[in-house]
This record gives C-alpha cells, structure tokens and sequence, in this order.
C-alpha cells in the first residue's frame, strides 16, 4: 500500500512518497552482496555501502559520514572536522530507548536502489537495510532490524567513511 506523504528531509531524492514495505515480496534465492551470511548481518562490504548512500543522496552540498553498521549522518550544516561532527550527533540519537521517541522509526522502501532507508527521531540520521537482511521482509520488521543496526552505531560509533562535499560545485551523478 502505498502513501502520498512526504517524509521531511533536508536532502535530495530520498524526500520521494513513503512506500510501504510488501510482505508478498520473495526473498532472494543468493545472498544480496550487502551481506556475508543469507539472513544476518556478519560483515558490510562498506564500498557498496559508499555506492548506494552516494546514489541516495544525490545532493553535491550535503557531507555525510557511514558507520559500520550501514549507518549515514547527514550533515547540513557542516563545521569543522566531519568524523567528530557526525559521530556528536550518532551518540546522542543513535541509540535506541524502548517506549522514548530514540525507539520510534519509519521505513522508507527505495526506488533507486534495492532494500530500505530506515528513519528514527534525528531526521538527518538514517540506516539502510539491504533485501537479504530481515528473514520478514514486513515494514516492521525491517524496521526493527534498522533500528538495532543504528543502535549499535551509536554504541560502537565505528565511522567507516567521510563524504565531504564542502565547497563542491560539481553535481553528484545518479544513477545510470
């Protein structure tokens, strides 16, 4: 089912309707490359990683910062030393709180790439879950495992990747 709302963000395409995640959908029959072990998250393999959260987040001015887990802060208004930056703002609404607005979280389901954006109560704070990763592919369970990886980003606060684009005037190319 699908909905008409926007999700308020302060980047590019990911602004796009919300959709909700189909439990019809089959699993793939091979592991989608995000992940070592069908149906856990072991290892990312972190420069696909750095490919889909550069296709998502098409804007040339926005600077993000990747965590370990597949974690992106998004950095607006970016200052100083980005890796500190990002990392500030993961410790304070990474983690997650049950029955607090750190547990809360929406699903967004990709049209550029495959797999989801999982949102939680920063709204430049965002987690991808790739297609292979949830055993129920249903909205709330996508969401609960994007919530648990952001969770231990903001516990482990492992930065794997800086995407300065301070001072770029060049555009981000999309998708072929």
């Amino acid at each position: 089912m699908a909905s008409d709302q926007e999700v308020p963000t302060s980047y590019g395409r990911l602004s796009a309707p919300v959709k909700s995640v189909s439990t019809g959908r089959d699993r793939p029959a091979e592991c989608h490359p995000l992940s070592v072990v069908c149906g856990m998250m072991i290892a990312v393999d972190t420069e696909r990683l750095i490919g889909i959260w550069q296709r998502l987040l098409a804007d040339p001015h926005k600077s993000w910062v990747l965590f370990g887990n597949g974690t992106c802060v998004v950095l607006t208004a970016p200052d100083g030393d980005l890796t500190e930056q990002a990392t500030e703002i993961l410790a304070e609404f990474g983690p997650a709180h049950a029955g607090t607005p750190a547990g809360d979280f929406g699903v967004i389901d990709l049209k550029d790439a495959e797999g989801w954006v999982v949102t939680g109560h920063h709204i430049d704070v965002l987690t991808f879950v790739a297609p292979d990763e949830p055993d129920d592919q249903s909205e709330m369970a996508v969401g609960v495992l994007g919530r648990s990886k952001r969770d231990r980003d903001g516990t482990e606060l492992h930065v794997v990747h800086v995407e300065d684009r301070r001072g770029s005037s060049e555009p981000v190319q999309g998708p072929a």
